[in-house]
């Protein structure tokens, strides 16, 4: 039991170790290193689950953006579509090494930069929650790029951008299989 609990202690170490290095060398535009890095995004993927008292699903939608070489997340973003809220709920996962009193820089297709507070982290990374906000789904839904943008723990700024891409359609599924869930439930 031991040894497992020291292999994962040691895997997300090493984890964290690469991540740091690679915010490190992509702040800096001028690094040859950044440049060798390649990224993967990956496409939308969403699930339900039915509410365990037959008053609906609880709906999400994710889009990661990971180091190809390592699959080592870089970026998150998640929607959540509850049962028991009209309301989408916006979560970004990011790595460990944030510089967390700067916070999280966030701008859809150039549009002035909102600042957001980081929340949590835990062994997984670093959590920015948006909230059951309206506001931020007609520009997810309309825009190209979602750019966020942090310091690392150097003080250097990262910036990642996200292709929004599909992010529409993968919401309109994801509510046309909540509401299918929830009238199925009803009959």
């Amino acid at each position: 039991m031991t040894r497992q609990i020291y292999r994962i202690v040691s895997s997300l170490m090493a984890a964290c170790l690469l991540i740091i290095t690679f915010l490190g060398s992509a702040s800096g535009q001028e690094s040859s290193d950044a440049a060798q890095l390649q990224l993967s995004v990956m496409p939308w993927s969403f699930n339900c689950t039915a509410v365990a008292n037959g008053a609906g699903s609880n709906c999400q939608m994710s889009r990661s953006m990971v180091l190809a070489d390592k699959k080592a997340l870089l970026l998150r973003l998640t929607v959540n579509l509850s049962a028991s809220s009209p309301d989408p709920a916006f979560l970004l996962q990011l790595p460990h090494g944030i510089y967390l009193p700067e916070g999280v820089s966030l701008s859809i297709d150039g549009v002035a930069p909102s600042i957001e507070t980081v929340q949590a982290c835990d062994v997984a990374g670093c959590y920015v929650g948006l909230g059951a906000d309206r506001a931020y789904l007609p520009a997810l839904q309309r825009g190209a790029i979602l750019k966020v943008s942090f310091q690392n723990i150097s003080r250097k700024t990262v910036v990642l951008d996200l292709p929004l891409d599909g992010f529409a359609n993968a919401y309109a599924q994801m509510e046309l299989k909540q509401f299918v869930t929830r009238t199925d439930r009803k009959n």
